[in-house]
């Protein structure tokens, strides 16, 4: 069926089967290609697209199909879905309300009790819900940080974690053998609520959740009283979790930003809500200067996510990427936990292929074994649940580049409420001392040696953007560089083909398989991984580089220029 043909089909059925999402005929020709140039993927455990009438968009008919599909998978895959019901959460986001209340529709039409959040909840809080109350699934509306154009569908498994690549495969290929246009649930949101078929989550679930991560965080102290911090949600979901838990740490000055604590899923004070981005801190900063605070923290809007920042000695806030923010705290957190005498036998932690390799390098010299996996948090709670079910070794620290952590076992995903805890208790700790985190970094680079880090996103929207992407990185395939910015190319590893290549040409497997990743290993200690965005039309680059310091910023700016070459032509 073509996009002409779906189109057709969108505007003779899909308002009968309940579609609000706008007028398909007032779409431009190049919109209404996109719309409708195939069914909305699968992808990053779930759905993620710009909001609106068509068959690729989010809308209340494509999740109802998720949905739909998700209900007849649980039955099949007692494997992956071993619980009972189905929780359901939503983030602050334009129509996420919408969204979640048809997933509920959807699953008790099918017969599977359903256990709703009242209200928008932080994503590790359903990750959580899922173990806490041995549901089978959980879904979660939300797309994270990403412009207020999108929302997502994410799925959660019995342990709590999204799902990874089979089953997410097998719900796939169950929606395109679902309806999109079947008649809406006989039986409404609030109806199923009187009924008891939709049972509301709240207060009870929040102190549970809060109570593990009190736990989690109880070797490490508390935060000092006279710490000023400064916090902003970013009109999310962390607008009364995370103040409330800072506030049962100990936090007295603290300084929450009034206008983005509001709901508000057009972002309206922020041109993204995504703490990725210093620019983002403008009237965080603006308070911390009124009320004389060194330390701010940020969630983006479904709390999974996290960013400080401190300020420098010239006055002026500095915002550090989570390479650095993630490494100083999993060393901080390590020697608390030992310090304290919880740290387990066979200590384990984990990152992301795309995360700091001196972050490995660091971990391994304080006895903790490092364990790689695929860029996403469903690769590392995966890798997480089955190295502890096969004592290999406790995980104690997760953490990835694009500002996502995770401590403790209560929840299996990225979780912004524990880490705000964990880095104020250390901006805390530091300040007593007369330290700075400028100061933790220097005293990191010292004991491990120096490095840089980034990330170049290049854009490339649309069907043409997704062919350029497709291009460059068959060309870094067939025509491999023998050198990256001045620096030889050591080894190649091809994640979709799971070979390493070194320079001679020798090959051999590797360990990780599957993905459409590259990693070029180069002279130095340096490195440059490409890799599609999996939710985003963008092409990734995450460039490192080592040397010593005066000479580590020039080779990591030759590298970003290498980088941004990637898409031209």
């Amino acid at each position: 069926m073509t996009a002409k043909e779906r189109y057709e089909r969108w505007l003779r059925l899909a308002a009968a089967a309940g579609d609000v999402s706008g007028d398909a005929a007032a779409l431009s020709d190049e919109e209404r290609e996109e719309a409708f140039e195939g069914l909305i993927p699968f992808g990053t455990s779930g759905l993620r697209a710009v909001m609106g009438p068509g068959t690729a968009r989010m809308n209340v008919l494509t999740v109802r199909l998720a949905a739909g599909a998700l209900a007849r998978a649980i039955p099949d895959r007692p494997d992956v879905f071993g619980g009972t019901g189905v929780c359901v959460c939503y983030d602050c986001r334009n129509s996420s309300r919408i969204f979640a209340e048809a997933c509920a529709e959807v699953l008790a039409e099918a017969g599977i009790p359903v256990l709703f959040f009242g209200d928008m909840r932080p994503t590790p809080e359903i990750s959580f819900a899922v173990l806490h109350y041995g549901c089978a699934a959980g879904i979660n509306i939300t797309a994270s940080h990403n412009p207020k154009e999108y929302n997502g569908l994410k799925i959660y498994s019995s342990d709590g974690g999204q799902l990874v690549t089979e089953p997410a495969e097998a719900i796939a290929a169950r929606m395109h053998e679902e309806d999109l246009y079947r008649p809406a649930p006989a039986v409404r949101f609030e109806e199923a609520v009187r009924n008891g078929t939709v049972r509301l989550l709240g207060e009870e679930t929040d102190e549970a959740c809060l109570a593990q991560v009190f736990r989690t965080a109880a070797p490490c102290g508390r935060i000092p009283a006279d710490l000023k911090i400064v916090y902003t949600p970013f009109h999310g979901t962390g607008r009364e979790v995370i103040p409330r838990a800072l506030r049962a740490m100990g936090a007295e000055k603290l300084f929450c930003v009034p206008e983005q604590m509001v709901p508000d899923g057009d972002f309206s004070t922020v041109a993204s809500p995504n703490p990725e981005y210093p620019e983002s801190f403008r009237l965080a900063e603006e308070l911390a200067d009124r009320e004389g605070a060194d330390w701010i923290v940020g969630s983006d809007p479904d709390a999974d996510r996290v960013a400080v920042l401190y300020r420098g000695p010239d006055g002026k806030f500095v915002h550090p990427d989570f390479n650095v923010t993630g490494s100083v705290l999993f060393v901080w957190y390590l020697e608390k936990l030992r310090t304290a005498g919880a740290l387990p036998e066979r200590p384990v932690m984990m990152k992301s292929i795309v995360t700091a390799p001196l972050a490995g390098a660091a971990a391994e010299r304080l006895g903790c074994v490092c364990r790689e996996t695929f860029t996403g948090f469903k690769y590392i709670t995966a890798e997480m649940d089955r190295l502890q079910q096969a004592g290999e070794g406790t995980v104690i620290f997760s953490f990835e580049e694009s500002y996502g952590c995770m401590t403790g076992d209560y929840c299996r995903d990225k979780d912004a409420v524990s880490a705000a805890v964990l880095l104020c208790i250390m901006a805390g700790e530091l300040a007593s001392h007369g330290k700075t985190f400028a100061d933790a970094e220097e005293e990191y680079y010292a004991r491990f040696g120096y490095g840089e880090t980034r990330t170049v996103s290049l854009t490339a929207p649309g069907l043409a953007g997704r062919r350029r992407i497709a291009g460059a990185m068959e060309k870094l395939r067939t025509e491999p560089p023998e050198e990256v910015a001045g620096l030889k190319v050591l080894a190649r590893e091809d994640m979709l083909a799971g070979v390493r290549t070194d320079a001679a040409g020798n090959a051999e497997p590797t360990a990780l398989k599957g993905e459409d990743v590259l990693r070029l290993t180069l002279s130095g200690g340096s490195e440059a991984l490409i890799r599609p965005s999996g939710t985003e039309p963008k092409l990734r680059v995450y460039v490192s580089a080592r040397g010593e310091k005066d000479e580590c910023g020039r080779i990591r700016a030759d590298l970003e220029r290498w980088a941004r070459s990637l898409l031209d032509g």
